[in-house]
């Protein structure tokens, strides 16, 4: 959720970065950034209440967050936009590497073992 966040607080701030008189095409504050930012915002919150296929959706929108940001960083490093763009770009990176990380381990443990097998589930003996 929080890489939503920063993906929708680097959108608005755009307009104070981007210079009118030109319109450079930039992943993070392109049209496409703001759907995958308030969706991933809204899969967060489903995921909060523990459903199951908010992990998996948020596994795939982190890497499409990635992806964004990354290109992002790609695009700003080799051109002569404010560095603004790419410390935005590159705490999106990190933000999105650490949901990415967060939602696949979160996939991987709730399918990894019933609630039988958990070693926290031990018979009290008294």
């Amino acid at each position: 959720m929080l890489e939503a966040l920063w993906l929708l607080y680097a959108y608005l701030e755009a307009p104070t970065i981007i210079t009118i008189g030109r319109t450079p095409f930039i992943p993070t504050y392109s049209l496409v950034a703001l759907v995958v930012a308030i969706v991933a915002f809204a899969d967060g919150a489903v995921g909060v209440w523990g459903a199951s296929f908010a992990y998996t959706a948020g596994a795939l929108l982190s890497g499409a967050v990635l992806l964004i940001t990354a290109f992002t960083v790609l695009i700003a490093s080799g051109n002569a936009y404010p560095s603004v763009v790419s410390d935005d770009a590159m705490i999106g990176v990190a933000f999105a590497l650490v949901a990415l990380l967060v939602n696949v381990e979160a996939v991987r443990s709730r399918s990894g073992m019933s609630e039988q097998a958990n070693p926290m589930n031990l018979p009290v003996f008294g």
